[in-house]
């Protein structure tokens, strides 16, 4: 009898042992999801909080809490605090990093940034199809972020980008005639080409130097901001906005790939579902985002455009036509470049 109680205490003690090693830890120090136990994750975000993007991911984050009944809390940290977008992305692909809400690294490779192809989508309407769930970008993004160790839960259309200035470029709807404007541009092949293509004299100048060079007139303008950025951070130094959504930013919503496989599956449902939910609300609100804040610059004293969509169309057609092929060294993967082209043919 001894022995036999013997056995059942030492089969308690060691069910005991095992269920107390369950799951690895998350970022916070808590069990990971696998059993269902309590998990907190740190996500990046390079917006400020105020910014309609951080809006959306402070949504996204409460309906992953209330979908697996608190059991997987996403804590956001905004405006860039855990570090620059690039390093973050490959912290994330390390897993030192939990998630990200924002841009990709090219660390990996030009492709990773897709999305960024000068004129991609021309329209609102355009980019809606193109970076749909089942999309060519969004399955190439997907699939290239998987082999880098992150799982890609979705995409979030951010805004088209826009134009402005201190003047009014000339004859600014005419493709590849000269518009008397230098214009600033970020250090990349797909905005300065593109730019230039258009008749533009273009000048590189970091993103932490614009301010400055825009209010001292070291160049007469810019391109790389969306409507709430312009008006946010330049509406002081800039008397004039056009719409002309030379590429529209897209934001991916990524996790570590070993960190997701850790979840249990309703955390992992709550965050694909959460993911999907905010491409359609991006796309919906998208649009809306973008007229709010154009007449905030109006209200301010800004002259704003916004092209009709012929112009928009032949300004996409031409890029696509003289700017493309010139692009695809910088790309850096001919597979994924010419299956672009081939899936814009369809």
């Amino acid at each position: 009898m001894k022995k036999i109680w013997a056995s059942v205490l030492s089969c308690a003690m060691l069910l005991s042992v095992l269920s107390g090693c369950g799951g690895q830890k998350g970022s916070d120090g808590k069990k990971d999801g696998s059993d269902g136990k309590s998990v907190t994750l740190k996500i990046h975000c390079d917006y400020t909080e105020d910014h309609p993007t951080a809006k959306i991911l402070a949504q996204f984050c409460e309906k992953v809490n209330d979908a697996t009944d608190g059991t997987l809390t996403i804590k956001p940290y905004y405006a860039g605090s855990l570090g620059d977008y690039t390093t973050v992305f490959d912290e994330v692909s390390k897993g030192s990093i939990d998630m990200t809400f924002g841009c990709n690294s090219v660390t990996y490779g030009q492709a990773l940034n897709i999305w960024n192809m000068p004129y991609l989508a021309a329209t609102w309407d355009e980019a809606k199809e193109l970076f749909a769930p089942g999309s060519y970008v969004n399955d190439t993004m997907t699939r290239l972020c998987d082999e880098v160790g992150i799982k890609m839960l979705g995409l979030h259309l951010v805004g088209a980008g826009g134009l402005a200035g201190t003047k009014m470029p000339k004859d600014w709807d005419v493709w590849g005639v000269d518009h008397d404007f230098l214009l600033r541009v970020p250090n990349s092949d797909t905005v300065s080409v593109p730019l230039s293509a258009m008749g533009y004299r273009v000048q590189a100048v970091n993103w932490s130097e614009l301010f400055t060079s825009v209010q001292t007139g070291v160049v007469d303008g810019f391109v790389g901001g969306h409507p709430p950025v312009c008006y946010d951070q330049f509406r002081d130094v800039i008397k004039y906005y056009i719409q002309i959504n030379n590429f529209f930013e897209v934001a991916t919503i990524s996790i570590n790939k070993k960190t997701f496989e850790g979840l249990s599956e309703n955390q992992q449902k709550a965050l694909e579902d959460a993911a999907a939910w905010v491409f359609e609300e991006s796309v919906a609100q998208g649009e809306k985002t973008e007229s709010e804040y154009l007449q905030k610059m109006a209200d301010y004293g800004i002259e704003v455009i916004k092209p009709d969509d012929a112009v928009l169309e032949e300004f996409g057609a031409k890029c696509r036509e003289e700017v493309w092929p010139k692009l695809r060294d910088s790309m850096g993967n001919d597979e994924v470049f010419d299956g672009l082209i081939e899936s814009l043919s369809k």
